[in-house]
């Protein structure tokens, strides 16, 4: 066998293995951040369901989630309750506008947690304005997109 016919062979076997290494590679990386969009979305439900849970959970929060849909007045208790309640709900959707920023949420479920934020909004008119009050307050966070599309109409 001639010498030159085996370097030959031997160069088309290593470009053949490259271009195998590379799909290999390619497909390691697409299941890598398909589970790192699936962990996002499952630590994102995660916290929901967190919140959920203390509603659910907590009698005098269901009473202040029953005052926050009214026009009544809040006491101060209510209404700094109210705040860290509104606050923690900013950071998990800030955290899901962060994901879907970066590719870790899935596209779907991104605007199922607009569809949430809107939800909240438009079902409790009290937190609504103290959204704005923290948007004062946090302006940067008010040009985020999850909150834009939930205000859209602001």
């Amino acid at each position: 066998m001639d010498w030159d016919a085996i370097g030959a062979f031997s160069e088309i076997l290593g470009a053949f293995a490259v271009v195998v290494s590379l799909i290999y590679v390619a497909v390691q990386v697409k299941q890598s951040n398909r589970q790192a969009a699936t962990d996002t979305g499952f630590a994102l439900m995660s916290e929901f369901s967190r919140v959920d849970e203390l509603i659910l959970t907590t009698p005098d929060i269901i009473a202040l989630m029953i005052k926050l849909e009214s026009d009544e007045e809040l006491t101060d208790e209510e209404r700094k309750r109210s705040e860290h309640f509104a606050m923690r709900l900013m950071n998990n959707w800030m955290q899901a506008d962060i994901a879907h920023e970066n590719g870790l949420l899935d596209p779907e479920l991104y605007k199922d947690l607009i569809g949430d934020a809107r939800h909240n909004m438009t079902s409790y008119p009290q937190l609504k304005k103290i959204f704005l009050n923290l948007f004062e307050n946090y302006p940067r966070i008010k040009g985020m997109n999850i909150f834009r599309a939930a205000f859209e109409d602001e």
